[in-house]
């Protein structure tokens, strides 16, 4: 599998504007911060969400800026990522912005999906750089808008994550599942992260087939795919919008504790440890420890 630009790490969001939700997307959507505040290839780089005369935008800029603005500090892990973000923050002047946390954590916001020639959907800077743009329209006219846009204007189909609230999910029955099958990307998460398509051995890791060596993007082929599955389309995972306890305050029954990848996590690191420990020497004992350190994040 051979890759080379690849800005498919998208967040398209969907729900219902109701008190508390905005915080919930946010907080969900802190799935991917933890990879953009390192700048890996699979951190998000373009997030769509509605347009505020459509409904409440469900991760105001302001409240992207404090969710990067208080992830703790990591090095960048590429190499050049200063000069990276420098050109992101010269190419857009009046959009770029020092969200702090990091001298090089940048949001661009107010971005045109209508634009063809936006140089952030077809750019991957390696860096702590995220593109905002919004979107019209309600329920399935939006997420169709968001699907489009994510498969005609963003260069790259290795993954994208959806946040969508269960009520709506419910209100959009089968044409949610109609638009996740129309998105062209080889990894899908609905509510959760796409690295734990990659992190799950029997799962496919590659590009949405149809790239050529003409215009790889994201690549030919997939690794991984333990049950040797043939010409495999995608991968799709999925998680609680909420985790508990409030997904079972707000009856979702979903007992998944606060993920390891979101970057408020207090256990993340000893969680880790903890796994990679089993895995190197599985044994029964273990196990109380982990579920202790998982539920306590």
């Amino acid at each position: 599998m051979a890759g080379v630009a690849d800005v498919s790490g998208v967040r398209a969001l969907s729900g219902r504007p109701v008190d508390g939700l905005t915080v919930e997307a946010v907080r969900a959507g802190e799935m991917g911060l933890a990879d953009l505040r390192l700048g890996r290839a699979l951190a998000h780089q373009v997030c769509a969400q509605p347009s505020p005369r459509s409904m409440r935008a469900l991760a105001r800029p302001a409240e992207l800026r404090r969710a990067l603005a208080g992830a703790h500090a990591r090095p960048d892990w590429y190499p050049g990522a200063d000069d990276r973000v420098r050109a992101a923050r010269e190419r857009h002047p009046s959009a770029a912005e020092a969200v702090g946390g990091t001298p090089a954590r940048t949001l661009l916001t107010g971005l045109d999906l209508r634009d063809g020639a936006e140089s952030a959907f077809e750019t991957e800077y390696f860096a702590p750089v995220l593109g905002v743009a919004e979107l019209p329209g309600t329920g399935e006219d939006y997420l169709a808008a968001a699907v489009t846009a994510a498969n005609d204007r963003l260069r790259g189909t290795l993954g994208a994550n959806l946040i969508i609230h269960p009520g709506t999910r419910r209100s959009l029955g089968e044409a949610f599942e109609r638009q996740v099958a129309a998105l062209r990307y080889g990894t899908i998460g609905i509510n959760a992260w796409t690295g734990v398509g990659y992190l799950t051995p029997n799962a496919t890791w590659g590009a949405f087939p149809g790239h050529t060596l003409d215009d790889i993007q994201s690549g030919i082929g997939v690794v991984h795919n333990a049950l040797l599955l043939e010409d495999p389309e995608r991968t799709i995972v999925e998680g609680p919008f909420r985790p508990a306890p409030r997904s079972l305050l707000n009856r979702e029954w979903a007992i998944s504790p606060n993920p390891p990848w979101f970057v408020d996590n207090k256990t993340a690191a000893t969680t880790g440890r903890l796994l990679a420990s089993f895995e190197a020497r599985p044994r029964w004992g273990a196990l109380p420890g982990i579920f202790t350190s998982a539920l306590r994040g």
